[in-house]
């Protein structure tokens, strides 16, 4: 055995210096002994196996490696200059590099070698520097992470490629021939294996491990000098993943590949044919294709494709492709075609729609051919949300505030669109109505959509007395007469209608009254807004009015006049008119002052009374209103519901008049003879005699009888 060991010296590789810091060589040669009857040693030696060698080098990285090519070509053959020592043809059994940033960047590799050295060693001594930077490199990064296309790896605290491959000869064996050199028939490769470790602080810690394949790429850039790079990228199946933390150091994650394999970028070198309309086979022509991920026309991933040879590939075009580049994806990087693949379009064809009319938020099936890559589906101008269920289906929802038109299918990337010649027309709705309230004849602005194409427009039923449709979300109508109170309802050409979701309520408004005040049985006029038949309550005398706390009646003689007569006891207070349904009221904005006349007694009946008995009787006379005390002879006695009550729904017909209900063993005569008015009620027989009667009401107070000779005679007679 030979050995050699030099630092900082030129070595060649196929003719190409590398910038050596340790070169190792060392050859042998296997000998087999040779021994005589009972010798204990041999007595020769004859080679067996031939002369196995290796090189050895550690060096810099200074740019493109070229050792690195034969981790791809593991076949070829490689000659080496080792200080003037050579061989022709040697094989890449191990190969690593270790990097980490901002420090000089060295590789390790083994070439071995079944033959002679040539040449006679004779390196420069010292050791000579050829002027490479070996503070070359100071940053490294992953560029790409397929099959993990989400995740992003920065922040490389280091990374590791290790090749080793088992580098077999085949020799055929001589013996009995004394040094003969033997070289191997043929050489072969038995197991390889390539690792690839990447150490980060910032990649997913939950990236799962699944024995799927990864591709990475990781680039080195020199930090002064651009034009010295390089890349590798290994590809293969994830199996190991470490993660690690310290008290001084983030999480760091380890990723370990396992591959057969270092790939190169591919290349796209044309396509033939040069446009095709979906669905057919392209022949794509390039190199370093064989490994390929995925093929993409533009931006859709082709669902078949087929490798032909590292140099050729034929892929189908999918369906929803658009014109634009060819891209492919390999473990070794992606490449784009330097021109554009043209597609031809098929033509959008819509057969039908259903329905073809709706509220919005609801769908519409649109059936067709060739809906690939729709942009938009349009309702007249509005366009929508839509869902492409397949080739030949849309479901399509109707936007909202959609107008009548065309129904149309839009496909911007393609240039391409259909119409539906049936059309469409929106179901109207309402969204509300200003105002909310109104008179005859006031404009009523109505707010939706799908307003093109209304007919008609109705205030509870009844039609407007005219309607404008001023866009397809708005309405101007005037409102009519009659019973407008309900629901506004619209009807349009696609004879669909639809109802608002509250009622209009029309006002009534009472502006004023002639006179201001006045007696029972006086001509009352009641001005206002909006007194139509058909929104007050009708009853036989008229529509029921109310005066303060007493119904009456008033007759219809315009939209804006009412007119009758005032009931002998309204009362003071806000006038009311009732809704059609008698039982609700319009807001009172009238307000009537009750006028009465002064009260008089004509007569009353009976004229005896009995002492210890209830009095029942009838008092007759002029404007007996509000009647709220009686006074027999200077004793008074009040309404008091106690003392006597009065009754006003038995009056004669000829005569205004009332009944009195007189407790008179009570004491209706409040003290006795002798006594002071107001003094305790005298129980028991009570006075008797002449008495006359008096009365008083709410507005005058108690006033004497137009007769004098009319009194109340109280007796024993009858009495217990």
């Amino acid at each position: 055995m030979a050995f050699y060991s030099y630092k900082n010296f030129p070595v060649k590789i196929d003719g190409y210096e590398v910038f050596a810091r340790d070169a190792e060589i060392s050859y042998q040669n296997s000998l087999d002994p040779r021994y005589q009857t009972e010798q204990r040693h041999s007595f020769s030696y004859f080679p067996t196996n031939g002369i196995q060698g290796n090189l050895r080098l550690t060096y810099y990285l200074t740019g493109s490696d070229y050792i690195k090519t034969f981790i791809l070509n593991e076949t070829g053959k490689l000659s080496g200059n080792f200080g003037g020592l050579y061989f022709n043809s040697g094989y890449l059994s191990n190969y690593s590099i270790n990097a980490t940033p901002n420090t000089p960047i060295l590789i390790n590799s083994d070439i071995k070698f079944f033959e002679e050295l040539m040449g006679s060693f004779s390196p420069p001594f010292p050791a000579y520097n050829t002027g490479f930077n070996i503070l070359n490199y100071s940053d490294i990064s992953v560029s790409e992470l397929v099959g993990y296309s989400t995740e992003t790896v920065g922040n490389i605290l280091s990374c590791n490629l290790n090749y080793n491959a088992e580098v077999i000869p085949v020799f055929t064996t001589r013996t009995g021939e004394i040094n003969t050199k033997i070289t191997p028939d043929r050489v072969f490769f038995g197991q390889k294996e390539i690792t690839t470790e990447i150490v980060c602080d910032n990649l997913n810690p939950d990236l799962p491990v699944t024995g799927k394949n990864l591709g990475i790429r990781i680039n080195f850039n020199h930090p002064k000098i651009p034009s010295l790079t390089e890349s590798f990228t290994c590809s293969g199946v994830l199996f190991q993943r470490n993660i690690r933390s310290s008290i001084d150091n983030l999480v760091t994650t380890t990723l370990t590949i396992r591959q057969n394999n270092v790939d190169e970028e591919p290349k796209i070198s044309g396509f033939d044919p040069a446009s095709s309309s979906p669905a057919n086979y392209i022949n794509i022509s390039g190199k370093n294709l064989s490994n390929l991920i995925s093929l993409y026309f533009h931006d859709r991933e082709a669902s078949r494709y087929t490798i032909i040879s590292d140099k050729l590939i034929s892929g189908i075009v999918p369906y929803d492709a658009l014109t634009g580049k060819i891209t492919i994806k390999t473990y070794g990087g992606k490449a784009d075609s330097s021109g554009n693949f043209n597609l031809t379009y098929p033509s959008i064809v819509i057969n039908t729609v259903t329905p073809t009319t709706g509220l919005s938020g609801q769908s519409a099936l649109i059936s067709g051919n060739n809906f690939y890559r729709i942009s938009h589906v349009f309702f007249g101008d509005k366009s929508g949300d839509f869902r492409t269920i397949n080739s030949g289906n849309i479901q399509a929802y109707i936007p909202s505030y959609a107008s009548s038109g065309l129904i149309r299918v839009v496909s911007t990337g393609r240039l391409t669109s259909a119409n539906f010649t049936h059309g469409y027309v929106p179901t109207p709705f309402i969204t509300g109505f200003t105002p909310n309230t109104g008179f005859y004849s006031s404009d009523i602005t109505i707010s939706g959509f799908g307003f093109n194409g209304i007919t008609t427009t109705q205030f509870n039923k009844i039609n407007a007395t005219s309607f404008t449709v001023d866009s397809n979300i708005k309405i101007t109508a005037v409102l009519p007469t009659g019973n407008v109170k309900g629901y506004i309802y619209l009807q349009g050409t696609s004879g669909v209608n639809t109802y608002s979701t509250t009622k209009f309520n029309p006002s009534i408004i009472i502006t004023g009254t002639d006179p201001l005040s006045g007696v029972g049985g006086d001509i009352i006029n009641v001005s206002g807004r909006n007194f139509q038949s058909g929104l007050m309550f009708s009853i036989a005398s008229g529509f029921r009015v109310k005066f303060g706390t007493v119904y009456g009646a008033l007759d219809y003689k315009s939209e804006i006049l009412l007119t009758g007569l005032l009931p002998n006891n309204y009362t003071t207070g806000p006038i009311y008119i009732f809704e059609n349904d008698g039982t609700s009221v319009y807001p009172e904005t009238g307000y009537l002052k009750a006028k009465y006349n002064t009260p008089t007694i004509t007569t009353f009946n009976p004229k005896n009374a009995y002492s210890g008995q209830r009095y029942y009787g009838y008092i007759e006379g002029t404007n007996l209103f509000n009647i709220t005390g009686v006074m027999f002879s200077g004793y008074k006695t009040y309404n008091t519901g106690r003392t006597f009550t009065i009754d006003n729904t038995h009056l004669k017909s000829d005569l205004l008049g009332l009944r009195v209900n007189i407790k008179n063993y009570s004491g209706f005569l409040h003290g006795g003879p002798g006594n002071s008015p107001g003094g305790s009620p005298v129980d028991g027989i009570g006075l008797t005699g002449l008495f006359q009667l008096k009365i008083m009401s709410n507005q005058y107070p108690f006033t004497s009888l137009s007769t004098t000779t009319a009194k109340l005679n109280v007796s024993t007679q009858g009495a217990p």
